[in-house]
């Protein structure tokens, strides 16, 4: 048996990608209105990896200000924390609706330390949006002399 070393997220994404039809086809039968897809959670994000690896994330942000948002990484995760910011408002009014929320909320993004460059990573805020940019690591060849 060979001894090779596997990148095991490529892996599951080919896997992914060879299953995901029969996955739907067995889900269906189960349930006509079933639909794989990540759990809405707030604040609302869209993660996706473009053409060179990269990995963007973007998320709605409606009424946060920069000092209230932070991002850091830990281990293979990348952890978004938002804080209120107007805690004032709250204590003094009754909400007839509150439709746009305004508190404190952590969101874990998978964001294996392997496969990108944590300390490249962009970030723009503008107009609610907070655009996360993550590059993708080069592949690294080590060549060993043999002597």
């Amino acid at each position: 048996m060979s001894k090779e070393n596997v990148d095991m997220f490529e892996v599951l994404e080919e896997l992914f990608k060879l299953t995901e039809p029969d996955l739907m086809k067995m889900f269906n039968s189960v349930s006509p209105e079933f639909n794989i897809k990540p759990a809405c959670t707030f604040p609302p994000s869209n993660v996706y990896i473009d053409e060179n690896k990269n990995m963007h994330i973007t998320v709605a942000l409606a009424g946060y200000k920069m000092s209230n948002i932070e991002i850091s990484f830990e281990d293979n995760y990348m952890l978004l924390t938002t804080k209120p910011t107007k805690k004032d408002l709250h204590d003094k009014v009754k909400f007839l609706h509150r439709g746009i929320a305004d508190r404190k909320a952590t969101n874990r993004f998978v964001v294996p330390v392997a496969k990108y460059d944590r300390k490249s990573t962009k970030a723009t805020f503008k107009d609610g949006l907070l655009s996360i940019e993550i590059p993708a690591k080069e592949k690294e060849t080590i060549k060993v002399n043999i002597g």
